[in-house]
């Protein structure tokens, strides 16, 4: 038979193991029990380590071996038992297979029968001359299992070979094999799949250190594995580039990952896209723009019909793709980065498919992933808009990194046409305390609304403007101008935002002395906010004028009630950061009270809520409160509290927030007085003055 199919023969090789072939040990220990099953199945995608696997693990089982390394020219039925029987009879010498199996291809012979009686006649010779256990291993098996009269022939040597035959099969691919839900059910199927090949940190810290002489700190590799999901390639790939370039840290690993791509999307590029049909490929491409991969959501966002078939195909033959916890499919990071990368190519097809999705997903109010489409499509206008509608929202729940990433995509000229964006850039620098910043894109944005003819918008910008100015820059007169000038914008039927700015011109008068006019301003807007049902308005006007009002008046329970009706709004609106605030606000009326116990449970409250935020600003206001808790209960050492003093100060300090460095200064100065360090408190009392003179308060 052998005599019209050339053979290569080094496809009957076993691959070379080098001497540094990581030892999988968990996993090798499973692949010696195939010699103990009738079948055992690997079964992942490219580049998980299957064969290095199978080989190393069989390495020391001691029986006879056939190893057949399948190719796309072996799809059809001669040549695949031309290789077997030249395996068998290399692993079994004496035995003669092909010799055995000649003459069921004589010229003539029913081709309809050529899996049986191939079949039958390897079985026979198996039967007649098998003593011992051995092992027959079929390498890259997807190659051929399109092939019915192999995988039908397959099925029967599974089936009717003797005991002691064991196949094992390495695929990207499940088989078709119709004895395989019988040999699953009587035990004698062993399968490791994708979840089982994946690498964790421990043996990803193995795999650098042996194969590539790599030691990384234990934090970096488990970055690695989580960011390439233990893809064994893609670790070694990254491994070699870290080595290349020197031991770096985290971020500078993932960066350079990132930067090092080509050698690992040529081998996918090879080994995955031009392997498949092109219908898989146009799928495969098409839905990388989707993180989640959903039937119906393909189907619609990609103009589709045949998505439910599709990812079925895909994961069935290990196209990269992982079922999450929810029940739903996602690519591989690496592999939707390479997919989107190829995508890339074909910018016109990339920009059509991104605008249908788009267009779905704000159909659906998907306003996130709609944005995400918009952006990627090029449709500027689209996405700024959608932006522009949600920002607001975002800006409430914190998210100001995505925000800031979406704001950063904009071209500038969209940001003329919807000035609000400007606002929203302001707003989130002052929330971080980015006072200058801050006041440069308001300035943008009341330039905007002016163009526009928008005197609304121009009145919520000017009122911005005033609170920094007044609250952070000590330049009430300039911040009450703004104010009034905002006030003259706003028509009576705009109720809260006459109520914003009352509040707002409030704080002004608090912060140039006038109490009085200040506690008026303050009732009037409170009224109008409690009139209107405006929680989040009340809140933020009892925050501030009204706590600090009382506070400045020393009418500390007051101040107290007004911060406990605060507590009680922050809590229902779900608002964490002003809930910190509330409690830092509460902290400092209960140091004026005396009640130091109640003092120190609200500023450790206070500065719970605000590491878990990230809120620089109301962490160093915990601990100023916290040290003054401390200080009074004789809680902690003087040098002790001096050092927490101090770090409330450079944090206070780096934000530019000056009034709050002026109560730190003031704070740090009565402690050192009372560690009776004269000089220490005289020091830090004049820079209190002086920044409170400078600051005319």
């Amino acid at each position: 038979m052998n005599e019209t199919v050339p053979l290569i023969l080094t496809k009957l090789h076993p691959p070379l193991l080098r001497r540094n072939t990581f030892p999988r040990e968990r996993l090798a220990a499973l692949v010696r029990q195939s010699t103990e099953r009738r079948l055992t199945l690997v079964c992942a995608g490219a580049g998980y380590g299957k064969t290095t696997l199978i080989a190393s693990g069989l390495a020391e089982t001691g029986l006879p071996l056939v190893w057949y390394s399948l190719s796309r020219s072996d799809r059809d039925i001669v040549t695949f038992f031309s290789y077997l029987t030249a395996g068998l009879d290399r692993a079994l010498p004496g035995r003669d297979f092909a010799e055995a199996v000649r003459p069921a291809f004589a010229r003539g012979a029913d081709a309809q029968g050529y899996p049986m009686a191939l079949v039958a006649a390897c079985v026979n010779q198996l039967v007649a001359s098998a003593r011992d256990d051995f092992l027959i291993v079929l390498d890259d098996f997807q190659l051929v299992d399109q092939v019915p009269d192999i995988c039908q022939a397959l099925d029967l040597l599974i089936s009717h070979a003797p005991p002691e035959a064991h196949f094992v099969i390495a695929t990207r691919t499940a088989p078709a094999i119709a004895c395989l839900p019988r040999l699953r059910a009587e035990g004698q199927a062993l399968e490791i799949g994708e979840a089982g090949l994946k690498f964790r940190a421990d043996e990803a810290a193995t795999l650098f250190a042996q194969c590539l002489n790599l030691r990384l700190p234990e934090l970096t590799t488990t970055a690695l594995v989580e960011q390439i999901e233990g893809w064994a390639l893609g670790l070694l790939m990254a491994g070699q580039s870290i080595k290349v370039r020197g031991e770096v840290g985290v971020g500078d690993c993932l960066s350079e990952l990132a930067a090092d791509r080509r050698v690992l999307f040529e081998y996918l590029t090879e080994e995955v896209l031009r392997q498949q049909p092109r219908a898989v490929v146009d799928f495969l491409t098409s839905a990388a723009i989707l993180s989640r991969l959903e039937p119906a959501e393909c189907d619609a966002a990609l103009g589709r019909s045949d998505s439910a078939t599709r990812l079925r195909d895909l994961e069935q033959h290990c196209l990269f793709v992982v079922r999450t916890r929810d029940g739903w499919l996602r690519y591989h990071r690496l592999f939707r980065e390479f997919l989107l990368q190829y995508l890339a190519g074909d910018p016109e097809r990339s920009e059509a498919l991104h605008r249908r999705a788009a267009a779905y997903f704000e159909g659906q109010q998907d306003f996130e992933t709609a944005i995400y489409h918009w952006l990627e499509a090029g449709d500027h206008r689209r996405a700024a808009a959608l932006i522009a509608a949600v920002s607001a929202e975002m800006l409430h729940a914190g998210r100001f990194d995505t925000l800031s990433f979406w704001l950063g995509r904009l071209p500038r000229s969209e940001f003329a046409e919807f000035p609000e964006l400007w606002v929203r850039w302001g707003q989130m620098c002052e929330a971080r305390g980015q006072w200058d910043q801050a006041l440069e894109h308001y300035e943008r944005a009341a330039q905007g609304y002016t163009a526009h003819g928008d005197l609304l918008g121009l009145s919520d910008v000017l009122r911005n403007k005033g609170h920094i100015l007044d609250w952070r820059k000590g330049k009430h007169a300039e911040a009450e101008r703004l104010h009034r000038e905002a006030l003259g914008y706003v028509g009576e039927e705009h109720r809260r935002k006459r109520a914003a700015l009352l509040a707002g011109l409030a704080r002004d008068q608090l912060s140039a002395g006038n109490t009085i006019a200040a506690q008026a301003l303050y009732r009037e807007a409170l009224a109008t906010y409690e009139a209107e049902a405006d929680r989040q308005g009340q809140l933020d006007t009892l925050l501030n004028p009204g706590s600090w009002l009382y506070h400045s008046l020393g009418d500390f329970p007051h101040a107290l009630a007004v911060l406990r009706r605060a507590e009680q709004l922050a809590l229902e609106l779900n608002s964490s950061r002003q809930l910190a605030e509330t409690y830092n606000n509460m902290a400092v009326n209960l140091y004026f009270l005396g009640r130091h116990a109640e003092l120190r449970d609200y500023a450790e409250r206070a500065l719970a809520l605000s590491r878990e935020l990230g809120d620089s600003h109301n962490e160093a206001f915990a601990l100023m409160n916290q040290a003054n808790a401390l200080e009074m209960n004789c809680g902690a050492a003087y040098d002790e509290l001096y050092q927490q003093y101090q770090r409330a100060l450079h944090m206070e300090q780096a934000l530019g927030n000056r009034r709050f460095t002026i109560a730190n200064l003031v704070f740090m100065m009565i402690l050192a007085r009372r560690g009776g360090d004269y000089a220490e408190a005289a020091r830090r009392g004049q820079q209190a003055l002086a920044l409170a003179t400078e600051r005319g308060l």
